[in-house]
């Protein structure tokens, strides 16, 4: 029986791509390699953690590979600056937490964002729903390594067998796997086809709404 409920936060929480597309758009410009990424193709450089998305922005924009710091220390504080502009949680998202609270259930945030990013963003939106919440520390490695969900779940005196994770993305699959812990798929995440079409996930939702019929 579920007693807690893990959630990722870019793309099954909240919609964050918006900002973090237009923040990194203005740090290739202010490194002298303009390039604008859309919003769908924005959507490959997020899931592993700060440091890959400015490897991957550096690989997908053509930028010189050795701007990679220069990158990394312009993007990170013109993201803490946007990260309120057009992010916002999902229609219905805080809904389903007050009814999951509302349920008894505990509820917790397990991301790749750095933590003092996601403090953020939780003090505005989520506070008052949650348990526990973790972020990226530079002392643990990221999602989906299992010592980084083992130290959430140590962290908060957790049951594996008591817990389902929410996600979207191929990282959410494999936290799942690695964690051996019953998985569930937001398909209208960022997640790509592949991810969509993955077997593992128990349970796949098209809506925050759906999350409460699985858990009724």
């Amino acid at each position: 029986m579920y007693k807690n409920v893990i959630f990722d936060l870019d793309g099954t929480l909240m919609d964050t791509l918006g900002d973090i597309k237009d923040a990194m758009n203005e740090a290739l410009k202010r490194i002298g390699h303009p390039y604008t990424f859309t919003y769908e193709e924005a959507k490959k450089l997020i899931g592993s953690g700060a440091r890959v998305m400015i490897e991957r922005a550096i690989y997908y924009s053509g930028a010189n590979p050795s701007d990679i710091d220069k990158l990394g220390e312009t993007f990170l504080p013109l993201y803490k600056e946007y990260q309120g502009k057009t992010t916002k949680p999902y229609d219905g998202m805080i809904e389903v937490m007050k009814a999951l609270k509302e349920r008894g259930y505990k509820l917790y945030i397990l991301t790749n964002k750095p933590q003092h990013l996601m403090n953020v963003l939780v003090n505005n939106f989520f506070i008052d729903y949650l348990d526990g919440y973790q972020g990226q520390v530079d002392s643990m490695p990221c999602k989906p390594d299992v010592r980084f969900t083992n130290y959430m779940l140590d962290r908060y005196n957790l049951n594996k067998d008591e817990c389902i994770f929410v996600g979207d993305s191929n990282i959410d699959v494999l936290v799942g796997k690695n964690a051996c812990m019953d998985t569930v798929l937001c398909l209208y995440g960022y997640g790509d086809e592949a991810t969509k079409n993955d077997n593992y996930p128990k349970y796949k939702i098209e809506s925050p709404l759906d999350l409460l019929k699985i858990l009724d």
